[in-house]
């Protein structure tokens, strides 16, 4: 290693130091290795509804909310629920509606909750009364928002996957309740009125399609009088989610980290093969074990992925690694071929950046977020994965090019690359992740507006232009 090699990895070295210095860029730095207050927050905090065992009597209106969307829940899936429970719902909705008199969705809970306990004319009253107000509002954003809040003071900085993970706390099991179970027996007036409202209002995209479903089903086909047909054409809306931003949320919070843990755990590995140049009587033992991992690597890419090229290139690498050096020419030129170490760097950053892309999956935030974020990344983890068995795989071939040309033993070619390589993920994985702190942090600041905007209301809705 020369002198500007070991000055350059000093200062990068001392730059990672400073950024644990400071709070924003310490959390930026080490939340891909695990290191994540705001995670464990979104682990175990009570706002969220998978963390509530059961839910205590309401004191605020958000829940309120919380027992409204509770209850439709239960009506849907079960377990069913005595009177003594309806009965006593109905009178928390009852007060929420005089604390809030003009929103019909306290009005659709009475609704709803009259209906469980056969109360047929209750529940008729509630849903016209519903229909004559002017808001929809499940107050779900107020039991959000604090804990987006409290996510953002645990680190300092808004981040874009913290509105992105709790976005899906919301629901609309009430609204679909009302759709599913009730608006078959209720009047069709007030049905079209509710649905324009839950349509246009509510902080959900599945509220909003509910809606339009409700306003479908409060027309009729060919039975909407000329008032419901003129509401129709004037209010006609075209419906489609806000972005969610999962994937692009999930990379920016895991790259540095798993850039940084990827660097390290390479250095480790090249410092170990450098070892190797000390047992040059074990060759052969190298030779069959590398050439029989080529085989089962093969295997598994063909059987398992269905991948033919990559088992194509496992396969070959491992017939190379016991036939080459049987091969060895009566004369060697005893010097690497002219590119060789090129080649080494370029596969090794290669090697790298698909490790750190793997690692990104692992990160606290890409665990948080629904699973389809992971098939939202291009390429997808285990795609790089694979990539980087290849990339490791080229790796393999090199040394064995230079256990080819020079004549000399298999462990000296290994130390050859692996020191070559480890220089290389030494300068790049340290110089990536000094970058990446500062430009993921930028990068995310602007997805973070829009995931914030998108919490806020989740559904974008246009005028419709026939």
């Amino acid at each position: 290693m020369g002198l500007a090699a070991r000055v350059l990895i000093g200062g990068l070295l001392g730059a990672l130091i400073a950024y644990t210095a400071v709070p924003v860029l310490r959390f930026a730095l080490f939340h891909g290795v695990g290191y994540a207050p705001d995670a464990q927050l979104a682990r175990t905090s009570p706002l969220r509804p998978q963390n509530q065992a059961t839910l205590g009597p309401p004191t605020t209106l958000a829940e309120v909310g919380n027992w409204a969307e509770a209850l439709a829940q239960r009506l849907i899936n079960g377990p069913s629920l005595t009177p003594d429970d309806l009965i006593t719902n109905a009178e928390i909705f009852q007060k929420a509606s005089e604390e809030d008199p003009e929103n019909a969705y306290w009005q659709v809970a009475i609704a709803v909750t009259q209906a469980a306990l056969d109360n047929n004319d209750a529940s008729k009253a509630a849903w016209v009364r519903a229909g004559e107000l002017p808001r929809w509002d499940d107050h779900q954003g107020e039991r959000i928002w604090p804990l987006v809040e409290a996510m953002e003071g645990a680190v300092g900085t808004p981040r874009s996957w913290h509105t992105t993970v709790v976005r899906g706390d919301r629901s609309a099991w009430l609204a679909t309740y009302a759709l599913e179970g009730l608006a078959e027996t209720m009047p069709r007036p007030s049905t079209v009125e509710i649905g324009l409202m839950i349509r246009d209002q509510s902080s959900t995209y599945q509220g909003a399609m509910v809606g339009r479903a409700l306003i479908r089903y409060g027309i009729g086909e060919g039975r909407g009088d000329a008032r419901t047909q003129r509401i129709m054409t004037a209010n006609a809306r075209i419906i489609r989610p806000a972005p969610y931003h999962r994937a692009e949320a999930g990379v920016l919070a895991g790259l540095p980290g798993a850039l940084l843990a990827m660097t390290a755990a390479s250095v480790t590995v090249c410092a170990f093969l450098t070892l190797m140049r000390r047992f040059g009587r074990q060759e052969l033992l190298l030779r069959l074990g590398v050439s029989a991992l080529g085989f089962v690597a093969a295997g598994w890419a063909y059987g398992q992925l269905k991948l033919e090229w990559p088992a194509f290139v496992f396969a070959s690498v491992g017939m190379a690694s016991w036939i080459l050096p049987a091969l060895q020419p009566e004369e060697s030129p005893k010097r690497l071929p002219a590119g060789w170490e090129w080649w080494v760097r370029g596969v090794s950053l290669a090697l790298l950046m698909s490790l750190a892309w793997w690692f990104v999956s692992f990160a606290p935030a890409m665990q948080l977020m629904s699973p389809e974020s992971l098939y939202e990344i291009s390429p997808s983890p285990w795609q790089a994965a694979v990539w980087a068995a290849l990339f490791i795989a080229i790796l393999w071939a090199l040394a064995l090019i230079a256990r080819f040309t020079t004549g000399r033993p298999l462990p000296w070619a290994v130390d050859q690359l692996a020191r070559e390589a480890g220089m290389t993920f030494a300068l790049a994985g340290l110089t990536l992740t000094v970058a990446a702190v500062p430009a993921c942090l930028a990068l995310d600041r602007r997805v973070a507006h829009e995931s914030q905007r998108a919490l806020g209301q989740e559904v974008v809705s246009l005028p419709h232009t026939p």
